[in-house]
């Protein structure tokens, strides 16, 4: 799938809003140049509009994809379309009105501007709902559909083919670290221990006789 869609989508829809914004502003300032930042905006905006359309219908014919994202791709396919036509019929308006348009028609000419900033962002959210929702165009998740898997289903390790049979039971016990020696019972332990100090006591007494008879 080519990247460029997704880079190439951002300028008309900052090109058409900043259109959208100054010809609102122009209608309660006697500014011509906000007049001018519009429509230099809107004609960008065109542009990029035609880029993004081109370039999504390229990436179209090389999307995996399923019936959920098919029915959102629609969509958004036709809306781009509607709004790259809109935006087309404004800008020839514009520059064939530019000299002659009155106050009312200019009002007109600006809702109608309005109106497809916001299908701008209907759009904008139907490829977001495709890419972030559903995974449209990310690789991981299109590769998993052409291996037969369904994104919309819970993750299976058995699909992917991943090996578990090595893994260690966690009841089990590790054989490969030391084990503690209870064998010994307490009863052993105490005879041990009371061994060992009848042991010292006597070495104890033998040092202090042998110390003693050499004073004499």
């Amino acid at each position: 799938m080519i990247e460029l869609h997704p880079a190439v989508v951002h300028f008309p829809i900052a090109l058409i809003t900043i259109a959208a914004l100054f010809g609102a502003m122009s209608l309660f300032t006697k500014k011509e140049l906000f007049k001018q930042i519009a429509f230099w905006n809107l004609l960008l905006g065109v542009i990029g509009g035609i880029a993004a359309v081109l370039t999504g219908l390229i990436e179209e014919q090389n999307l995996t994809h399923n019936d959920e994202i098919h029915q959102v791709l629609v969509k958004h396919k036709f809306t781009g379309f509607g709004i790259l036509i809109l935006s087309f019929a404004l800008l020839t308006w514009i520059w064939v009105r530019k000299n002659r348009i009155g106050k009312g028609e200019y009002i007109t000419w600006v809702l109608f501007l309005v109106i497809g900033t916001a299908a701008v962002f209907y759009q904008g959210f139907l490829g977001g709902k495709m890419v972030f929702e559903q995974g449209a165009g990310v690789k991981p998740i299109e590769q998993y559909r052409e291996h037969g898997g369904d994104s919309t289903k819970p993750h299976s390790h058995s699909n992917l083919g991943h090996d578990h049979g090595s893994a260690k039971d966690a009841t089990s016990p590790d054989k490969t670290k030391p084990q503690h020696d209870h064998s010994t019972t307490p009863h052993e332990h105490t005879n041990k221990q009371d061994t060992s100090k009848k042991q010292d006591s006597v070495q104890s007494r033998d040092k202090k006789k042998a110390l003693k008879d050499m004073k004499y």
